[in-house]
């Protein structure tokens, strides 16, 4: 499977503990430092300098012509408020403009008290995350190396219908 690659916007985004929630994907510094063909993931939280960073990330992205792909951001909640004020909405909204896919993550208080990851007790949105990453790398290797599911077989039906499950590449899950 294609690697994942994590790239968080700025200090203190949850990008660690996402990495370790998730099971997968290692941390990067820059998009530079992604390997070729990575599939890269930013994560930012939802004050107003993590989603200025976030946008910037997306801006350099999209200035680069022979780069990996961002598939997406994770914006994590700053507060245990779901709602973000209108001025960070608004710019929420913007920033997710440059990005393919946009999950939010609430609010999690064991992760403030320091409690280590658990996929089972996260939020029903970061299980929904892993299982979209799980698939999108699975895609993107396949894309890179089309032999490997036989010819022709690059694109997201083709994958499905030779493993009989969309999370699993040739007959192996993650």
């Amino acid at each position: 499977m294609t690697g994942l690659s994590w790239l968080s916007a700025h200090g203190g985004a949850g990008t660690t503990t996402l990495r370790r929630c998730i099971g997968f994907g290692t941390e990067i510094s820059s998009l530079r430092a992604a390997d070729p063909g990575a599939v890269v993931v930013v994560v930012a939280r939802t004050n107003a300098e993590g989603l200025r960073r976030a946008q910037q990330i997306a801006a350099v992205h999209a200035a680069r012509s022979d780069c990996e792909l961002l598939a997406g951001l994770v914006l994590v909640a700053d507060t245990p408020s779901p709602k973000l004020p209108k001025p960070l909405e608004d710019l929420a909204r913007l920033v997710s403009g440059g990005y393919t896919d946009v999950w939010r993550v609430p609010w999690i208080e064991a992760c403030r008290l320091g409690e280590p990851p658990d996929l089972a007790r996260a939020p029903k949105v970061v299980r929904a995350l892993r299982e979209q990453l799980v698939f999108v790398c699975a895609e993107r290797a396949a894309l890179l190396q089309p032999k490997a599911l036989g010819a022709g077989a690059t694109d997201l039906r083709h994958v499905a219908a030779v493993s009989k499950n969309p999370y699993e590449l040739n007959g192996v899950t993650s």
